[in-house]
């Protein structure tokens, strides 16, 4: 008998993928840690601020990362705390609220979670909101100092060094690879 795999992959690059995508494996084998399939957007969200856009892109990226995260926080919140005793986020507009406070570090303190799910939910939306923070001050200071940079040739082997760490550990594709790697090497 013949063992089922993927028909697009193969053996070798099942392998990679399975070496590659540790979460997505983790979520296979158990099920009940789906959420951690949310970390996937730190991820793109790198591949995103590594690219040569300019400040008001990369802003957009971020809003729209945050805006995912909320609504995925909103979701798994009202999943974990929705027909428990006592819970205070029985709706989806609820939920949306509650994520929104929480992911921006504000906090009223008017919904929380009372599940111990729920608690594990507002910890990861918590760090999320903290590291959004950190996201937007290391971008506007990044702005800064690329706006101070005179020559385009200076970071150029940083930025071809970063491009093949990133082709490498599969986050962009071969034509995501080339094009940028095209785009870097017209510049000098």
């Amino acid at each position: 008998m013949k063992r089922a795999r993927p028909a697009h992959c193969p053996s070798s690059r099942w392998w990679a993928y399975l070496a590659r995508h540790p979460i997505d494996v983790v979520v296979v084998v158990v099920p009940m840690l789906r959420p951690l399939r949310v970390l996937r957007v730190f991820a793109i969200g790198q591949v995103l601020l590594t690219r040569d856009r300019g400040l008001i892109q990369t802003g957009r990226a971020i809003a729209f990362a945050a805006g995912v995260l909320i609504v995925i926080g909103a979701l798994a919140i009202l999943d974990a705390e929705r027909g428990s005793p006592g819970a205070t986020i029985a709706t989806f507009p609820d939920a949306l609220w509650w994520a929104m406070a929480t992911v921006t570090t504000v906090g009223y303190g008017d919904v929380y979670p009372v599940t111990a799910v729920g608690r594990l939910v507002a910890a990861s939306l918590m760090l999320v909101g903290i590291s959004l923070l950190g996201i937007v001050t290391a971008t506007v200071a990044a702005w800064f100092m690329r706006a101070e940079s005179t020559s385009p040739r200076v970071g150029i082997a940083d930025r071809l060094r970063d491009l093949h760490a990133l082709h490498a550990e599969a986050v962009i594709s071969d034509d995501e690879f080339t094009d940028a790697r095209a785009r870097l090497l017209v510049d000098l």
